[in-house]
């Protein structure tokens, strides 16, 4: 609670309370990042100002709440990947060819389950995904864009999966990197919906490039309000 023309700046602080926070009588209070979380995520009232700096700054109205960011994420419980041809599945995420016709896609598993839960009623702000390329042999020897897609299944199919929705990343993996890219708020609103439940990869012309990734460890990320 911040009163009396006080001024408090917030940021990457977690709780829960009835309120997360309280601008009171002229006080001002700041948010950044996490924030803490209630009922109402904050509140103002005599002239008390809440800005969140999230993303866009936005002031609350006198008297009401304004939703403050969650971020919650997801770590992939498995994946592994399907083989055209003659179907054969991999315990690993792959995308390309190493060899013609017999093209790999890759697919990431998450606990369905709780993000629904999380997503339930939320608006989708950001949607980030992290996952690391194995420092083996198997792939291009030089840094390569995956592109990233959206699956709906629990488990690898015994046909080629079919994704849906497009993300080509921007970002190259070298052998061994872990990296990070933002993926559009519509693979959030697809994973809230329930016509997505993981997150896939396959080269767009089914050939090239040759990927593999680790099955766990990847973390989807998801910030909502």
């Amino acid at each position: 609670m911040c009163v009396q023309e006080s001024q408090v700046y917030l940021s990457k602080t977690k709780g829960t309370a009835r309120n997360g926070v309280v601008a009171y009588s002229g006080s001002i209070i700041m948010l950044a990042g996490a924030a803490p979380y209630g009922t109402a995520a904050a509140y103002v009232e005599q002239s008390g100002k809440v800005f969140d700096f999230s993303s866009t700054p936005t002031q609350t109205a006198q008297g009401g709440a304004v939703a403050v960011p969650v971020t919650a994420s997801f770590t992939s419980t498995g994946g592994g990947s399907v083989r055209a041809g003659d179907l054969y599945q991999e315990s690993d995420v792959f995308q390309g060819a190493y060899t013609s016709g017999k093209y790999k896609r890759g697919m990431w598993f998450f606990d369905y389950s709780a993000i629904k839960t999380a997503l339930s009623g939320k608006t989708i702000q950001k949607v980030t995904f992290t996952c690391r390329r194995y420092a083996t042999a198997n792939g291009s020897a030089s840094p390569q864009q995956p592109t990233f897609y959206l699956h709906n299944y629990t488990a690898l199919p015994n046909a080629v999966p079919s994704f849906s929705g497009t993300a080509a990343s921007g970002v190259a993996w070298d052998r061994g990197d872990t990296k990070t890219i933002t993926l559009p708020n519509s693979f959030g609103e697809a994973l809230k919906a329930g016509t997505a439940k993981g997150i896939a990869i396959a080269a767009p012309n089914n050939s090239s490039p040759y990927l593999k990734f680790y099955p766990t460890g990847a973390v989807l990320t998801i910030t909502y309000v």
